[in-house]
């Protein structure tokens, strides 16, 4: 075999090598992207969940006046990546969106299922709610890594506001 041939054949044979290697890297991105949307996904249901159950336990009590936090246990990173979650409204719905810091960002939503709205606020602005037990700064995003972040309902007769926070103690 001439030398031209061997040439010829390692440069096919490091091609062949290369491209097997790219698409066992562009396997490996795409597995680490899902997971790392299955791991945003469970943070926002548990989060939408969570709020879910609150708005129940005020539908369900008898007293015009209500107080209820729920601190939220959350990860402190998903897959090791950080993320933010955040109370969206959409089209007159209320949703739960997480977005782990990939690159690109990887989004997983959830939606809050109100069963009577009309009287159920969701806070998305910002601001700072005194509760009887406790200081509450509120908002639309939080960043991952809160350890007091909660889940919160302020019931004020047949009125209820609920949101997401950080509990000051």
């Amino acid at each position: 075999m001439s030398a031209v041939a061997h040439v010829v054949l390692l440069t096919s044979l490091l091609l062949l090598v290369y491209a097997a290697l790219q698409q066992a890297a562009d396997i490996q991105d795409y597995l680490a992207r899902e997971a790392a949307r299955a791991g945003a996904a469970e943070v926002a249901h548990y989060v939408s969940k969570s709020i879910t159950s609150l708005t129940v336990a005020a539908s369900r009590s008898r007293s015009d006046n209500l107080e209820l936090v729920k601190l939220l246990n959350l990860p402190p990173v998903v897959l090791g990546h950080p993320y933010s979650i955040e109370l969206v409204e959409d089209n007159g719905s209320y949703i739960v969106r997480v977005e782990v810091w990939l690159q690109p960002p990887v989004t997983a939503i959830s939606e809050i299922p109100l069963a009577n709205s009309s009287n159920i606020v969701v806070e998305l602005g910002s601001g700072e709610l005194q509760t009887s037990t406790a200081v509450i700064r509120y908002g639309p995003k939080f960043a991952y890594g809160y350890n007091s972040l909660a889940a919160w309902l302020v019931k004020e007769n047949s009125f209820v506001r609920i949101g997401l926070g950080v509990v000051k103690q």
